[in-house]
Protein backbone atom coordinates (compact mmCIF):
# COMPACT_ATOMS: atom_id res chain seq x y z
CA UNK A 1 0.00 0.00 0.00
CA UNK A 2 2.80 2.42 0.86
CA UNK A 3 4.57 1.65 -2.43
CA UNK A 4 1.35 2.22 -4.39
CA UNK A 5 0.84 5.62 -2.74
CA UNK A 6 4.44 6.64 -3.42
CA UNK A 7 4.21 5.45 -7.03
CA UNK A 8 1.14 7.67 -7.59
CA UNK A 9 3.02 10.74 -6.36
CA UNK A 10 1.77 10.96 -2.78
CA UNK A 11 4.03 12.21 -0.01
CA UNK A 12 3.15 10.37 3.19
CA UNK A 13 3.26 12.24 6.48
CA UNK A 14 1.58 9.56 8.58
CA UNK A 15 0.38 6.01 7.93
CA UNK A 16 -1.49 4.03 10.58
CA UNK A 17 -3.96 1.21 11.19
CA UNK A 18 -7.34 2.40 12.51
CA UNK A 19 -9.37 0.74 15.28
CA UNK A 20 -11.50 -0.81 12.53
CA UNK A 21 -8.33 -2.35 11.01
CA UNK A 22 -8.31 -0.07 7.95
CA UNK A 23 -5.21 1.77 6.70
CA UNK A 24 -5.23 5.56 7.15
CA UNK A 25 -2.81 7.84 5.32
CA UNK A 26 -2.27 11.57 5.80
CA UNK A 27 -0.02 13.58 3.54
CA UNK A 28 -0.03 15.32 0.15
CA UNK A 29 -0.96 14.32 -3.38
CA UNK A 30 1.30 15.00 -6.36
CA UNK A 31 -0.34 18.44 -6.87
CA UNK A 32 0.58 19.45 -3.31
CA UNK A 33 -2.95 19.23 -1.89
CA UNK A 34 -3.38 17.96 1.67
CA UNK A 35 -5.12 14.54 1.71
CA UNK A 36 -6.49 12.05 4.22
CA UNK A 37 -7.40 8.63 2.85
CA UNK A 38 -8.72 5.48 4.55
CA UNK A 39 -8.25 2.17 2.70
CA UNK A 40 -9.73 -1.31 3.14
CA UNK A 41 -6.67 -3.54 3.79
CA UNK A 42 -8.25 -6.57 2.09
CA UNK A 43 -8.57 -5.08 -1.39
CA UNK A 44 -7.07 -1.58 -1.20
CA UNK A 45 -10.30 0.23 -2.08
CA UNK A 46 -10.80 3.73 -0.71
CA UNK A 47 -13.30 3.77 2.15
CA UNK A 48 -13.10 7.52 2.87
CA UNK A 49 -11.08 10.44 1.54
CA UNK A 50 -10.69 14.16 2.17
CA UNK A 51 -8.72 16.65 0.13
CA UNK A 52 -7.86 20.24 0.94
CA UNK A 53 -6.40 22.41 -1.78
CA UNK A 54 -3.29 24.49 -1.21
CA UNK A 55 -5.45 27.62 -0.97
CA UNK A 56 -7.37 26.22 2.04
Amino acid sequence: MLRQLADTGHTIERFEVTKGQCYKMRGWDKAGNRVKVVFDPADGRIVKSEQHSRAS
